[in-house]
């Protein structure tokens, strides 16, 4: 008897644990589905970011600089950029001087493309550029500075 009544001890305990082993597989497997669809999430969108930047000196001597800043989606769908700011110039000393822009409108990125904020310093323009020398530039004597500040959003096709 009392062999049987171990059995059946045994048989309730087994009875008892099932169901905890399938809530807590439910649980797991719930935990997961979250995990993969907030990954998913967050890999699917665009992704901006400053790519590179150049600046060519013209002339000889140098009397014009050409300048570009490179912009690159390197997200999985496209981007429509919004530019916040764009605000070129050139510091001398303590003292700004703005550089002309031309205006901006928002635009299309795709993945892997690449997109420019582009602008040109030059002698020959001195009332545009606010009495700034390329020279002082090559010579140190200025920085020349851009603030660029952009947001972008996926096109709500996507």
């Amino acid at each position: 008897m009392k062999n049987k009544n171990r059995a059946n001890s045994g048989e309730r305990s087994a009875d008892k644990l099932v169901p905890g082993i399938a809530f807590l597989s439910l649980v797991v497997s719930i935990g997961s589905f979250y995990y993969t669809a907030r990954t998913f999430a967050v890999s699917y969108r665009p992704y901006l970011g400053v790519s590179g930047e150049k600046t060519e000196y013209f002339g000889s001597p140098p009397n014009a600089l050409q300048w570009s800043m490179q912009i690159t989606n390197v997200g999985t769908i496209p981007a429509v950029i919004k530019v916040e700011q764009f605000h070129p110039y050139v510091r001398i000393g303590s003292e700004i001087r703005d550089l002309p822009t031309l205006p901006t409108k928002p635009s299309l990125i795709i993945p892997g493309e690449v997109t420019s904020f582009r602008g040109l310093l030059a002698d020959a323009n001195p009332g545009e550029s606010g009495g700034v020398s390329v020279d002082q530039l090559r010579t140190m004597q200025a920085t020349f500075e851009v603030e660029l500040r952009l947001s972008y959003e996926a096109p709500e096709s996507f």
